[in-house]
């Protein structure tokens, strides 16, 4: 089987595809143990640019493919999942239910969707059902955490007051103060 391209209009063979696109297939997404699907395209797609997010768990770093266009406006590339326009955050899509990605950088594979796809545009297919034998398929994830440093020495209620009241000794607020002395 030949390998395709998901363009606007359906399937493009990559012999006859002109435009420039970058694809991330099924096996590029398995082999990577990432928590987001956009953390699945890092370093994946030539020409694709991540900017960090915002640092609120659960947001989304920024995605710029063919530059930043404007200085006010949205740099956003269009999303389509499924043919279908979608305006939500990326990470809110299932990684394992992505079979692909393809990204459209060039102007000509993108003109079919209008001015909104000046930034570029992001085709993501799901996977869907196929006739035949029942196929089941399990994913889990784990971590660990432990701590590099062991537990500090504690210090009784009377050993804590003698080195909170011998830091506010050595400290500036108690200098030259004969209360301090």
């Amino acid at each position: 089987m030949d390998e395709v391209i998901v363009v606007a209009y359906g399937t493009s063979s990559l012999e006859s595809f002109t435009g420039s696109a970058s694809v991330v297939g099924a096996k590029d997404l398995e082999i990577r143990n990432v928590t987001s699907p956009i953390a699945a395209l890092e370093g994946k797609a030539t020409g694709v640019q991540f900017t960090s997010a915002s640092g609120q768990p659960g947001s989304s770093p920024g995605i710029v493919i063919r530059g930043v266009g404007t200085l006010n406006g949205n740099s956003n590339p269009l999303i389509i999942v499924d043919g279908m326009q979608y305006e939500g955050s990326l990470n809110t899509i299932n990684q394992e239910d992505i079979a692909s990605f393809t990204i459209l950088k060039d102007a000509a594979s993108t003109s079919l969707y209008g001015s909104r796809a000046a930034n570029g545009v992001i085709l993501i297919t799901t996977k869907s059902g196929s006739k035949g034998a029942i196929k089941t398929s399990a994913s889990t994830q784990y971590g660990i955490v432990t701590r590099g440093i062991g537990n500090y020495e504690e210090l009784t209620p009377g050993q804590y007051y003698e080195t909170m009241w011998e830091s506010l000794r050595n400290s500036s607020a108690g200098k030259g103060d004969p209360q301090f002395a």
